[in-house]
């Protein structure tokens, strides 16, 4: 048995005890033993609530390091990138990586901060459960804004359109941007790209209107989509459904509020477990 310097120390003040009574009273042998007992039995009591101590230390590091690992660890990495994960602003296109790659990132980061939001304290939990759903929500409003303003365009002469809507750049996968199948406008594209198959689908490509904008370049986007409704039919369909879509933008700012806390309160629980899982090892050691 490893005994530590404490119980060494305790065990020694039992002994002189022992010894002391027996100097004082060399026959009373009941009392030296009772004195040999009551400090056996408190040393033995404390050894027990050490080891309770110790057992409830190793749960909670262990449950800190799979927090860490789990859950903190992912978001604190990701920490300058909410935006670009959030459905409603994931990038359309860099020259790095297109969309369905951030698509797929965006899917599987969500999918596990999700699986693991339990591991975190509730204050936490909660910044997690709230921004998925804002975040949610807000695709969502997107969603229906922009279907609508899709509809609408089947109202419109597509000859008047022709210089109006971007077309398709020559060079991007065409399967990942937002597009319009009507037949009234297929000869709009003019120059198809070539890694791209379209048999059968006449195509129109605006990519003002995939996804809302970023902050970053979300006032060039407002100029754009102006200069836009500058050139459309004030009474069309069309241009109430774009007017509607940059009033959502105007007002898209719920989730950079609820980024900014999540953003925060991971950076300051990153380095409390920091702290904490270090003096847990440090004590098991």
């Amino acid at each position: 048995m490893n005994l530590s310097l404490r119980d060494l120390i305790m065990w020694l003040i039992a002994i002189i005890l022992v010894i002391g009574t027996l100097i004082v009273s060399p026959k009373d042998f009941t009392a030296a033993a009772t004195i040999a007992l009551a400090f056996s039995t408190f040393i033995l009591a404390s050894d027990s609530r050490n080891n309770i101590q110790l057992s409830k230390d190793t749960v909670l590091g262990e449950h800190l390091i799979q927090e860490m690992q789990g859950l903190i660890q992912l978001l604190y990495t990701r920490r300058d990138e909410y935006e670009y994960l959030e459905r409603v602003h994931i990038p359309y296109f860099n020259v790095e990586e297109d969309l369905r790659e951030w698509q797929d990132r965006a899917e599987d980061f969500w999918k596990d901060i999700d699986a693991n939001k339990y591991l975190a304290p509730n204050g936490l939990r909660h910044l997690i459960e709230d921004y998925i759903k804002v975040n949610e929500e807000w695709y969502n409003k997107y969603k229906d804004v922009f279907n609508k303003l899709v509809l609408s365009l089947h109202k419109e002469d597509p000859e008047e359109l022709k210089n109006i809507l971007h077309l398709t750049p020559s060079d991007l996968r065409l399967v990942e941007f937002p597009v319009i199948f009507d037949d009234r406008f297929k000869n709009l594209t003019k120059h198809t790209p070539s890694d791209v198959r379209l048999v059968g689908f006449p195509v129109i490509f605006d990519y003002r209107f995939k996804n809302l904008p970023q902050k970053s370049i979300k006032e060039e986007r407002i100029k754009e989509i102006n200069e836009l409704i500058g050139q459309l039919d004030p009474e069309s369909d069309f241009t109430k459904h774009v007017r509607d879509f940059l009033t959502l933008i105007h007002e898209d700012t719920v989730l950079e509020a609820k980024r900014s806390d999540l953003r925060a309160k991971v950076i300051e629980r990153y380095a409390e477990l920091e702290v904490k899982i270090d003096k847990i090892e440090a004590y098991l050691e």
